[in-house]
């Protein structure tokens, strides 16, 4: 994957995305763990969650974020877990 520059994060994003579209389609809902739904931001370490359109669901399919994580002192830890809640 290197030598062929591929983004492992892009390539996982895209199959995700595919999987979700797929799922939703035949009429169901989505839980994933909250590295499905975010993303790094550049090299700083913290975490911004996907937009909801950014999936190609309908309004109808629940999208559900589990969040394991709660280290308070990490980096954006405390604050990923408030973000899925307010946009899945």
């Amino acid at each position: 994957m290197a030598e062929n520059k591929l983004d492992v994060d892009q390539l996982l994003h895209d199959f995700f995305k595919k999987y979700i579209q797929m799922i939703a389609k035949k009429g169901f809902h989505v839980d994933g763990w909250e590295e499905v739904w975010e993303f790094q931001k550049g090299n700083s370490g913290l975490y911004d969650i996907y937009p909801i359109e950014e999936w190609g669901v309908n309004s109808t399919t629940k999208l559900t974020g589990y969040h394991w994580y709660n280290g308070w002192l990490d980096m954006d830890a405390p604050t990923t877990g408030y973000q899925m809640d307010i946009r899945i």
